[in-house]
């Protein structure tokens, strides 16, 4: 094993006899950093090698990290040998010398189907085997045979024919290359992606098609057909899905009716499509869910959240995880998203002119009740940035170890200055107090992640400090900014963050939601900062599905790649332009914005406003990931500047999240509609609010510390609390306010 692993550089250990180490061919002079080369030993100690990054063969590897290809049986690349026979199964007195011959035979090909592109070009066959066996492979040019697909697109089966057809007709999705044969024979237009690798394949053949599923009768044939509903919906104009009667599948019930024409059994599959009814998300609501929905059902319905405007390498994380988890993919998209944001921190801005920055900052919170699998999301979607800071935490207990033994060995009589502490480098928090969160960002000019599955105790710690006139809702809007923080304790040192940011990724209960984010929180402007979702619930039915090895490795390259980035030379943020189209389509969606919410009040019209400056930051982080996996080997690098793409991107999202907004406020009953006649001003009925929120009675000391309007001036209080008792709202005894019974 050492014998091999000389010839790689920057080794690591990632598994019982597999290592990770810096790729020959596309990283021969890295040596800081996990490397994209894969190193396994089997237990006959046969060597495995491939790359992630550029997906050199184990050939291309060998040769050019110098390992000699002699011949001996274990440094054969696997990739270029045909596929072999399963081990077959051995009985009493066989002949051990037969058994071993026939386990090196290899299959027998009983047939071939071929994928080609849009143009009939050849890409690569899915080979059946006898035993019953399924290997793709492709060309390698001469002549022979690559067993794999890697680095090659990938199609829908039988394209052509497809995209031939009538697109106002129905397009029938079956399991297996066999099936869809079957389908075409009979004179219904089928597909099917290689493998059931739906994640990877270019399915915008069916994009506004009408879609029947057909599914496999059994359960894993009912769970795929589920998924791949969910994969489809919102992006076909319509999906269904339905069975075969009396068979497994669409050959099964084809061969026990063949005694019918081609044209019958066509129209009878037909009618069952016609019969079925429209596949649409399962949504549950329980509790508090299910009595919001039945007290506000004029509320805008709910809009799948468009996946397919995020970069590629989040899209496919994000669809398989909320496959695997069972949930929507929104409650993945939003944590996705401020995880890539804190990564990449203040080291890039957008900058549409001069002197207006908008940093990767991101405020997201997804409305959710209990058992709807919150704690899961998170920590599937924020393990690699997790990952990354238990490194840090681990590098500073070295630092600070070090700084220990320097303190000890220094001596204050010799004149010289004492060791500084050194700094402390971190990218997540969770349930940090304010203070020690300024600390952390003291550390961290990029800023950080607030990791939290519980947004409630965020919310809550605000008022904290209040009594001893602290502002901690103030210095988390200048953190949502990146601008300057100070923060004056009266028995503590001032607390100084030159640029504090932090970006959010929590999740939250709809009770919860409605009593934390009160009337106040509405009018100080962290309510419209945050990017709500309340997707429907989903039940947490049973399923096989995972998230693909590759889709979660791509995403933490990604994530990798995000957190390397740097400041300019002169340790400033690096401010990325958007180039002459992206400024066109901004300045349209800018302008527009202005006017709506020129003629919108209250919260919606802040949420309005913030959406301007969110369109951009989206699309930032959209071209800064972009740019993250071009460098981890997928895909092309973008330019420099903000592109189109970007920017349409991000108005979209930005546009997605106005929509959910207004939902949400109509949901819980407060959409900055006309106010109320009731004799009161806005200010006196959001006192009132408060008051009874909190019991029903409070004293003018308790309003003069606790209420934002008339923080400091108990005058301003008590003319306040008289109003509402002139207004028979309540008594006032010139201290204590109580609402009437």
């Amino acid at each position: 094993m050492n014998n091999e692993l000389q010839h790689f550089r920057g080794v690591r250990p990632s598994g019982e006899n597999q290592f990770t180490a810096s790729c020959p061919l596309c990283e021969p002079n890295r040596t800081a950093g996990r490397g994209h080369c894969q190193i396994s030993f089997g237990d006959n100690g046969k060597l495995l090698l491939s790359c992630l990054k550029c997906g050199a063969s184990f050939t291309e590897i060998c040769k050019a990290a110098g390992i000699p290809l002699n011949g001996n049986g274990k440094r054969q690349d696997a990739a270029t040998r045909p596929p072999r026979a399963r081990k077959p199964q051995t009985h009493d007195g066989a002949d051990d010398a037969a058994a071993a011959a026939e386990k090196d035979e290899p299959s027998r090909i009983v047939e071939t189907y071929p994928y080609v592109t849009a143009d009939g070009e050849f890409l690569y066959e899915v080979v059946r085997f006898e035993p019953k066996d399924f290997r793709p492979r492709r060309s390698d040019a001469n002549g022979g045979w690559i067993w794999n697909l890697k680095g090659m697109p990938r199609v829908l089966y039988r394209l052509p024919e497809l995209l031939a057809v009538d697109p106002a007709g129905w397009v029938f999705v079956v399991e297996g290359e066999k099936d869809v044969n079957t389908g075409w024979s009979i004179g219904l237009p089928c597909t099917w992606a290689a493998g059931g690798a739906w994640k990877d394949v270019d399915a915008a053949a069916l994009d506004n098609r009408d879609v029947v599923i057909i599914a496999d009768a059994d359960t894993a044939g009912r769970t795929k057909a589920q998924a791949l509903a969910g994969r489809l919906h919102g992006r076909a104009a319509s999906v269904c899905v339905i069975e075969m009667p009396g068979a497994k599948d669409l050959s099964a019930w084809v061969e026990t009716l063949d005694a019918r024409t081609a044209e019958e059994l066509r129209d009878a599959v037909l009618e069952m499509a016609e019969a079925a009814p429209l596949w649409a998300p399962t949504a549950t609501a329980t509790g508090a869910d299910e009595e919001l929905v039945k007290k506000h059902a004029d509320a805008p319905p709910y809009q799948p959240y468009p996946t397919d405007k995020l970069p590629e390498a989040l899209r496919d994380f994000v669809n398989a995880t909320a496959v695997a988890i069972g949930v929507d993919p929104a409650m993945v998209a939003l944590p996705t998203l401020a995880m890539t944001a804190a990564a990449i921190g203040t080291t890039r801005a957008a900058m549409p002119k001069y002197g207006w920055y908008e940093p990767a900052i991101l405020w997201t919170a997804v409305v959710a009740g209990s058992g709807s699998k919150k704690s899961p999301t998170l920590k599937a979607v924020l393990e690699p940035l997790r990952r990354i800071d238990s490194e840090h935490i681990a590098h500073n207990r070295e630092l600070l170890a070090q700084h220990e033994a320097a303190l000890k060995q220094h001596k204050s009589e010799d004149g010289t200055p004492a060791p500084q502490r050194p700094a402390l480098r971190r990218c997540i928090v969770r349930d940090a107090t304010t203070e020690a969160l300024l600390h952390v960002l003291s550390d961290n000019a990029r800023g950080v992640l607030v990791d939290s599955d519980e947004l409630s105790g965020w919310l809550l710690s605000f008022d904290k400090y209040r009594a001893k006139g602290g502002g901690d809702c103030s210095m988390w809007l200048s953190a949502w900014a990146a601008e300057r923080v100070i923060v004056d304790r009266a028995t503590r040192p001032t607390i100084e963050v030159a640029r504090a940011a932090v970006s959010i990724a929590g999740m939250i209960q709809p009770e919860m939601l409605s009593r934390c984010v009160g009337q106040e929180h509405q009018d100080d402007g962290l309510l419209p900062r945050l990017l709500l979702a309340m997707p429907p619930r989903r039940p947490a039915l049973w399923s096989t599905e995972i998230v693909p090895r590759e889709v979660q490795r791509r995403v933490e390259l990604v994530v990798a790649e995000l957190s390397q980035l740097s400041f300019d030379e002169h340790g400033r943020t690096v401010n990325v332009l958007l180039n002459d189209a992206a400024l066109r389509t901004f300045v349209e969606y800018h302008d527009d914005m202005a006017r709506t919410v020129a003629a919108e009040s209250g919260t919606m019209a802040a949420t309005l406003s913030k959406s301007i400056g969110y369109a951009l930051r989206l699309a930032l982080v959209i071209h800064v990931v972009r740019e993250a996996d071009a460098r981890a080997g997928y895909g092309n690098a973008p330019s420099r500047e903000i592109e189109a793409t970007d920017i349409d991107a991000g108005i979209r999202l930005a546009q997605w999240h106005v929509h959910e907004m207004k939902r949400v406020l109509r949901l819980f009953g407060n959409e900055g509609q006309a106010e109320p006649d009731d004799g009161l001003t806005p200010e006196l009925r959001s006192l009132l609010a408060w008051i009874t929120e909190r019991g029903g009675s409070a004293t003018v000391p308790e309003i003069s510390r606790g209420v934002r309007r008339y923080r400091g001036s108990a005058t301003e209080a008590r003319t306040a609390l008289q109003g509402l008792a002139d207004a028979g709202r309540g008594t006032f005894d010139g201290t204590t306010f109580a609402v009437a019974k």
